[in-house]
């Protein structure tokens, strides 16, 4: 990978929506790629719900965004970052 390519990707930071439970929740991202690899972690503050702490991606589409969802119960706000 050339110098260009890494600093083309350098990583980008937000904070989610609310967690919907079980339920996936959409992030626009349009910067994000197939081969985007997205982290995520609770928000500061306490977790809201019995599941929090819980949340993975469960779809990633390029030039879109990508969704999360959580365990039952969980309204916590996550941070992501994207490289």
């Amino acid at each position: 990978m050339s110098n260009a390519q890494v600093f083309n990707r350098l990583p980008i930071y937000g904070t989610t929506p609310a967690a919907q439970n079980a339920t996936p929740v959409a992030v626009a991202l349009p910067a994000i790629t197939a081969s985007s690899v997205v982290l995520l972690s609770l928000a500061s503050g306490a977790p809201a719900g019995a599941n929090a702490g819980q949340a993975r991606v469960v779809s990633q589409t390029a030039g879109t965004g990508f969704s999360f969802a959580s365990g039952a119960a969980d309204t916590s706000v996550y941070k992501y970052v994207v490289f």
